[in-house]
């Protein structure tokens, strides 16, 4: 397993003297020639920033306005939701992350859409 550097040209040509120490010169001499590979992390950020976050908000303020069944106007609401939540490093699904559907209530068993 080969060990990654963190590479700055112009700090190359000023630090040249400690490069020879650290690693037998093989640094110094490949800032010397030109001879670096710049590795781009803009992929890496870009599958980061695109993993999918549920909206809280949206689901809370539809939870609030479901509260009470409109059949019999009681509060004995649960929402429904599907199979797919998100699942944290231990593989349990995270309360709230799956995709909530409608509603139904316990008392009368009527289901609606969300």
């Amino acid at each position: 397993m080969s060990v990654l550097k963190v590479f700055a040209p112009a700090a190359a040509q000023t630090y040249a003297g400690i490069l020879e120490h650290d690693d037998g010169g093989t640094a110094a001499a490949a800032a010397a020639s030109g001879d670096t590979h710049v590795l781009p992390f803009v992929g890496l950020a870009a599958r980061i920033g695109r993993q999918v976050r549920p909206d809280v908000v949206s689901r809370a303020r539809a939870i609030y306005r479901n509260r009470f069944c409109p059949q019999c106007d009681r509060v004995a609401v649960v929402p429904v939701e599907l199979k797919n939540p998100l699942l944290n490093r231990n593989h349990r699904p995270l309360p709230g992350s799956a995709s909530l559907v409608g509603f139904r209530c316990r008392l009368c068993n009527h289901e609606w859409p969300r």
